[in-house]
C-alpha cells in the first residue's frame, strides 16, 4: 500500500462558516417557533444535526507529521498540510510523525577471525517516509525498527571478518533492507566496536 495525497480544507475558515451557519439555523429555529412553523423548526433541526456532526470533522496536523486518514477501516489517504484541518467528520485521522528519530542498538559480543572478542552496537538514524505503509504493513512501526535493526546487527555480527572497519557499510544496507518493507528510510546506520583483547597471562588469571 502506498501513500495517497488527500485535500483537507483549511480549519479555521471551515469552523467560521460552520459557526455562522449555527447562527443562521439558530434564527431560523427561533422564526419557525415564533410562527408556529413545523416545517421551519424540522428543518432547523435537522441542518443544525448536520452541522453539529460536521464539527467532528477537525483535527491538527503538526510540523512534520502526517495523518493517514481512513474511512471505516478504508485508507483513503495521507494529509500533510500543517495547523488545524478539515475533512469528512467520518474519516478517522491516525497521527504519524516524519521527524528524523535515532536510537542506539544493544551491545552483541563476538570473536573476529584471530580471535580477539569484539564488543559491537549500532546507532540508527530513521525516518518514516511512506506513512500509509508504516501504519498499515505492520502492527507497531516503532517496534519494527528496533526490532528488524537489532536483528540485522545480529545477522552481520555471525559474518563478521578481521576488518572491523566495513562494520558501517554492512550494517546500513541490511538494516535499509529490513526496513523497505514499511518504507522507513535508515539515513544513517553507524556501526561502532571496541576490541578487548586478552593476553595469554591473562586469559589464565
Amino acid at each position: 500500500m502506498k501513500e495517497q495525497p488527500i485535500r483537507s480544507f483549511p480549519g479555521i475558515p471551515t469552523l467560521l462558516m460552520l459557526l455562522l451557519a449555527l447562527i443562521a439555523d439558530g434564527a431560523m429555529l427561533v422564526r419557525g417557533v415564533t410562527h408556529g412553523s413545523v416545517t421551519l423548526v424540522i428543518a432547523g433541526l435537522v441542518v443544525g444535526a448536520v452541522l453539529l456532526v460536521c464539527l467532528g470533522g477537525f483535527y491538527m496536523v503538526e510540523p512534520n507529521q502526517a495523518a493517514v486518514v481512513s474511512l471505516f477501516g478504508k485508507y483513503v489517504g495521507t494529509v500533510k498540510d500543517q495547523g488545524l484541518r478539515w475533512n469528512n467528520p467520518f474519516y478517522a485521522a491516525k497521527k504519524v510523525s516524519l521527524r528524523v528519530r535515532n536510537f542506539e542498538s544493544g551491545r552483541l559480543k563476538v570473536n573476529e577471525l584471530e580471535g580477539s572478542p569484539i564488543e559491537i552496537a549500532a546507532v540508527i538514524v530513521w525516518q518514516v517516509v511512506d506513512s500509509a505503509e508504516a501504519v498499515y504493513n505492520v502492527d507497531d512501526y516503532e517496534s519494527f525498527v528496533h526490532i528488524q535493526s537489532e536483528s540485522a546487527l545480529r545477522a552481520m555480527a555471525t559474518e563478521i571478518r578481521a576488518q572491523v572497519a566495513l562494520l558501517l557499510e554492512a550494517n546500513r544496507a541490511v538494516t535499509e533492507t529490513e526496513l523497505a518493507l514499511i518504507a522507513v528510510e535508515a539515513e544513517k546506520a553507524r556501526a561502532w566496536a571496541s576490541l578487548n583483547f586478552q593476553y595469554p597471562h591473562e586469559a589464565a588469571k
